[in-house]
């Protein structure tokens, strides 16, 4: 009996656990864009600091800064 309850409940949890997993696979995604955006090239260390701030600006709660406009 105390089996079933274990199965049930984390049959009933698995959805909500994928759905996280999918949710941070957007963030990153998204963190690696924004990097991409603001002209860093993947691979630099520029790139790699960009997206070390990006992901903590996301994870405090702070949006990232807009890529640069030309200003001519």
């Amino acid at each position: 009996m105390p089996y079933r309850f274990i199965m049930v409940i984390g049959l009933a949890l698995l959805p909500t656990t994928m759905a996280g997993c999918a949710n941070q696979e957007a963030f990153t995604a998204a963190d690696y864009a924004k990097c991409q955006q603001l002209g860093f090239t993947p691979g630099t260390q520029h790139y790699d600091t960009c997206l070390s701030n990006v992901q903590q600006q996301r994870t405090a709660g702070i949006t990232a800064p807009e890529p640069l406009r030309d200003q001519s």
